[in-house]
């Protein structure tokens, strides 16, 4: 689907009610394969964020509200035993506890790559290819690019 359509007339690039697209999602859960395609296709960053701590703090605000909303649903749940909307409660508590283990992984994912920035070695391979050493706490990342 990416192949046949333009970023624009999929609308990759527009954040949705939290302020992140496609991109954010896929690289702060290190799903690599759909961010490179989500990048070939024209996917950028969301552009609400402009500075790795105005991000940092929206994602603790995400985690922080969907743990408020799963706890007050979880609340009602033990309040309405016999109740008509006890479905239907229960379905939002498993939606917004999916969202605070989503949101969990996202800052996690992105509090681990802001930690791996710092180029310690990049060498060129020939005329097409980049291989770049990137020291991180805890380990090393190995990333090689070709263009």
């Amino acid at each position: 689907m990416l192949r046949q359509h333009s970023a624009q007339d999929l609308d990759l690039n527009t954040p949705n009610s939290e302020g992140l697209v496609p991109l954010d999602i896929a690289i702060m859960t290190n799903n690599v394969p759909v961010a490179r395609i989500l990048l070939k296709a024209g996917a950028k960053e969301s552009p609400h964020f402009v500075s790795l701590e105005s991000r940092a703090l929206h994602l603790d605000r995400l985690v922080e509200e969907a743990q408020e909303r799963g706890d007050e649903l979880s609340t009602q749940l033990h309040n309405e035993v016999l109740s008509l909307e006890r479905p239907e409660t229960e379905k939002l508590l498993k939606a917004w506890e999916w969202r605070h283990k989503l949101y969990q992984r996202m800052r996690a994912g992105f509090q681990h790559a802001s930690q791996c920035h710092k180029v310690h070695a990049a060498q060129c391979g020939d005329s097409t290819s980049l291989s770049v050493i990137i020291k991180c706490p805890g380990g090393v990342g190995r990333g090689n690019t070709n263009g």
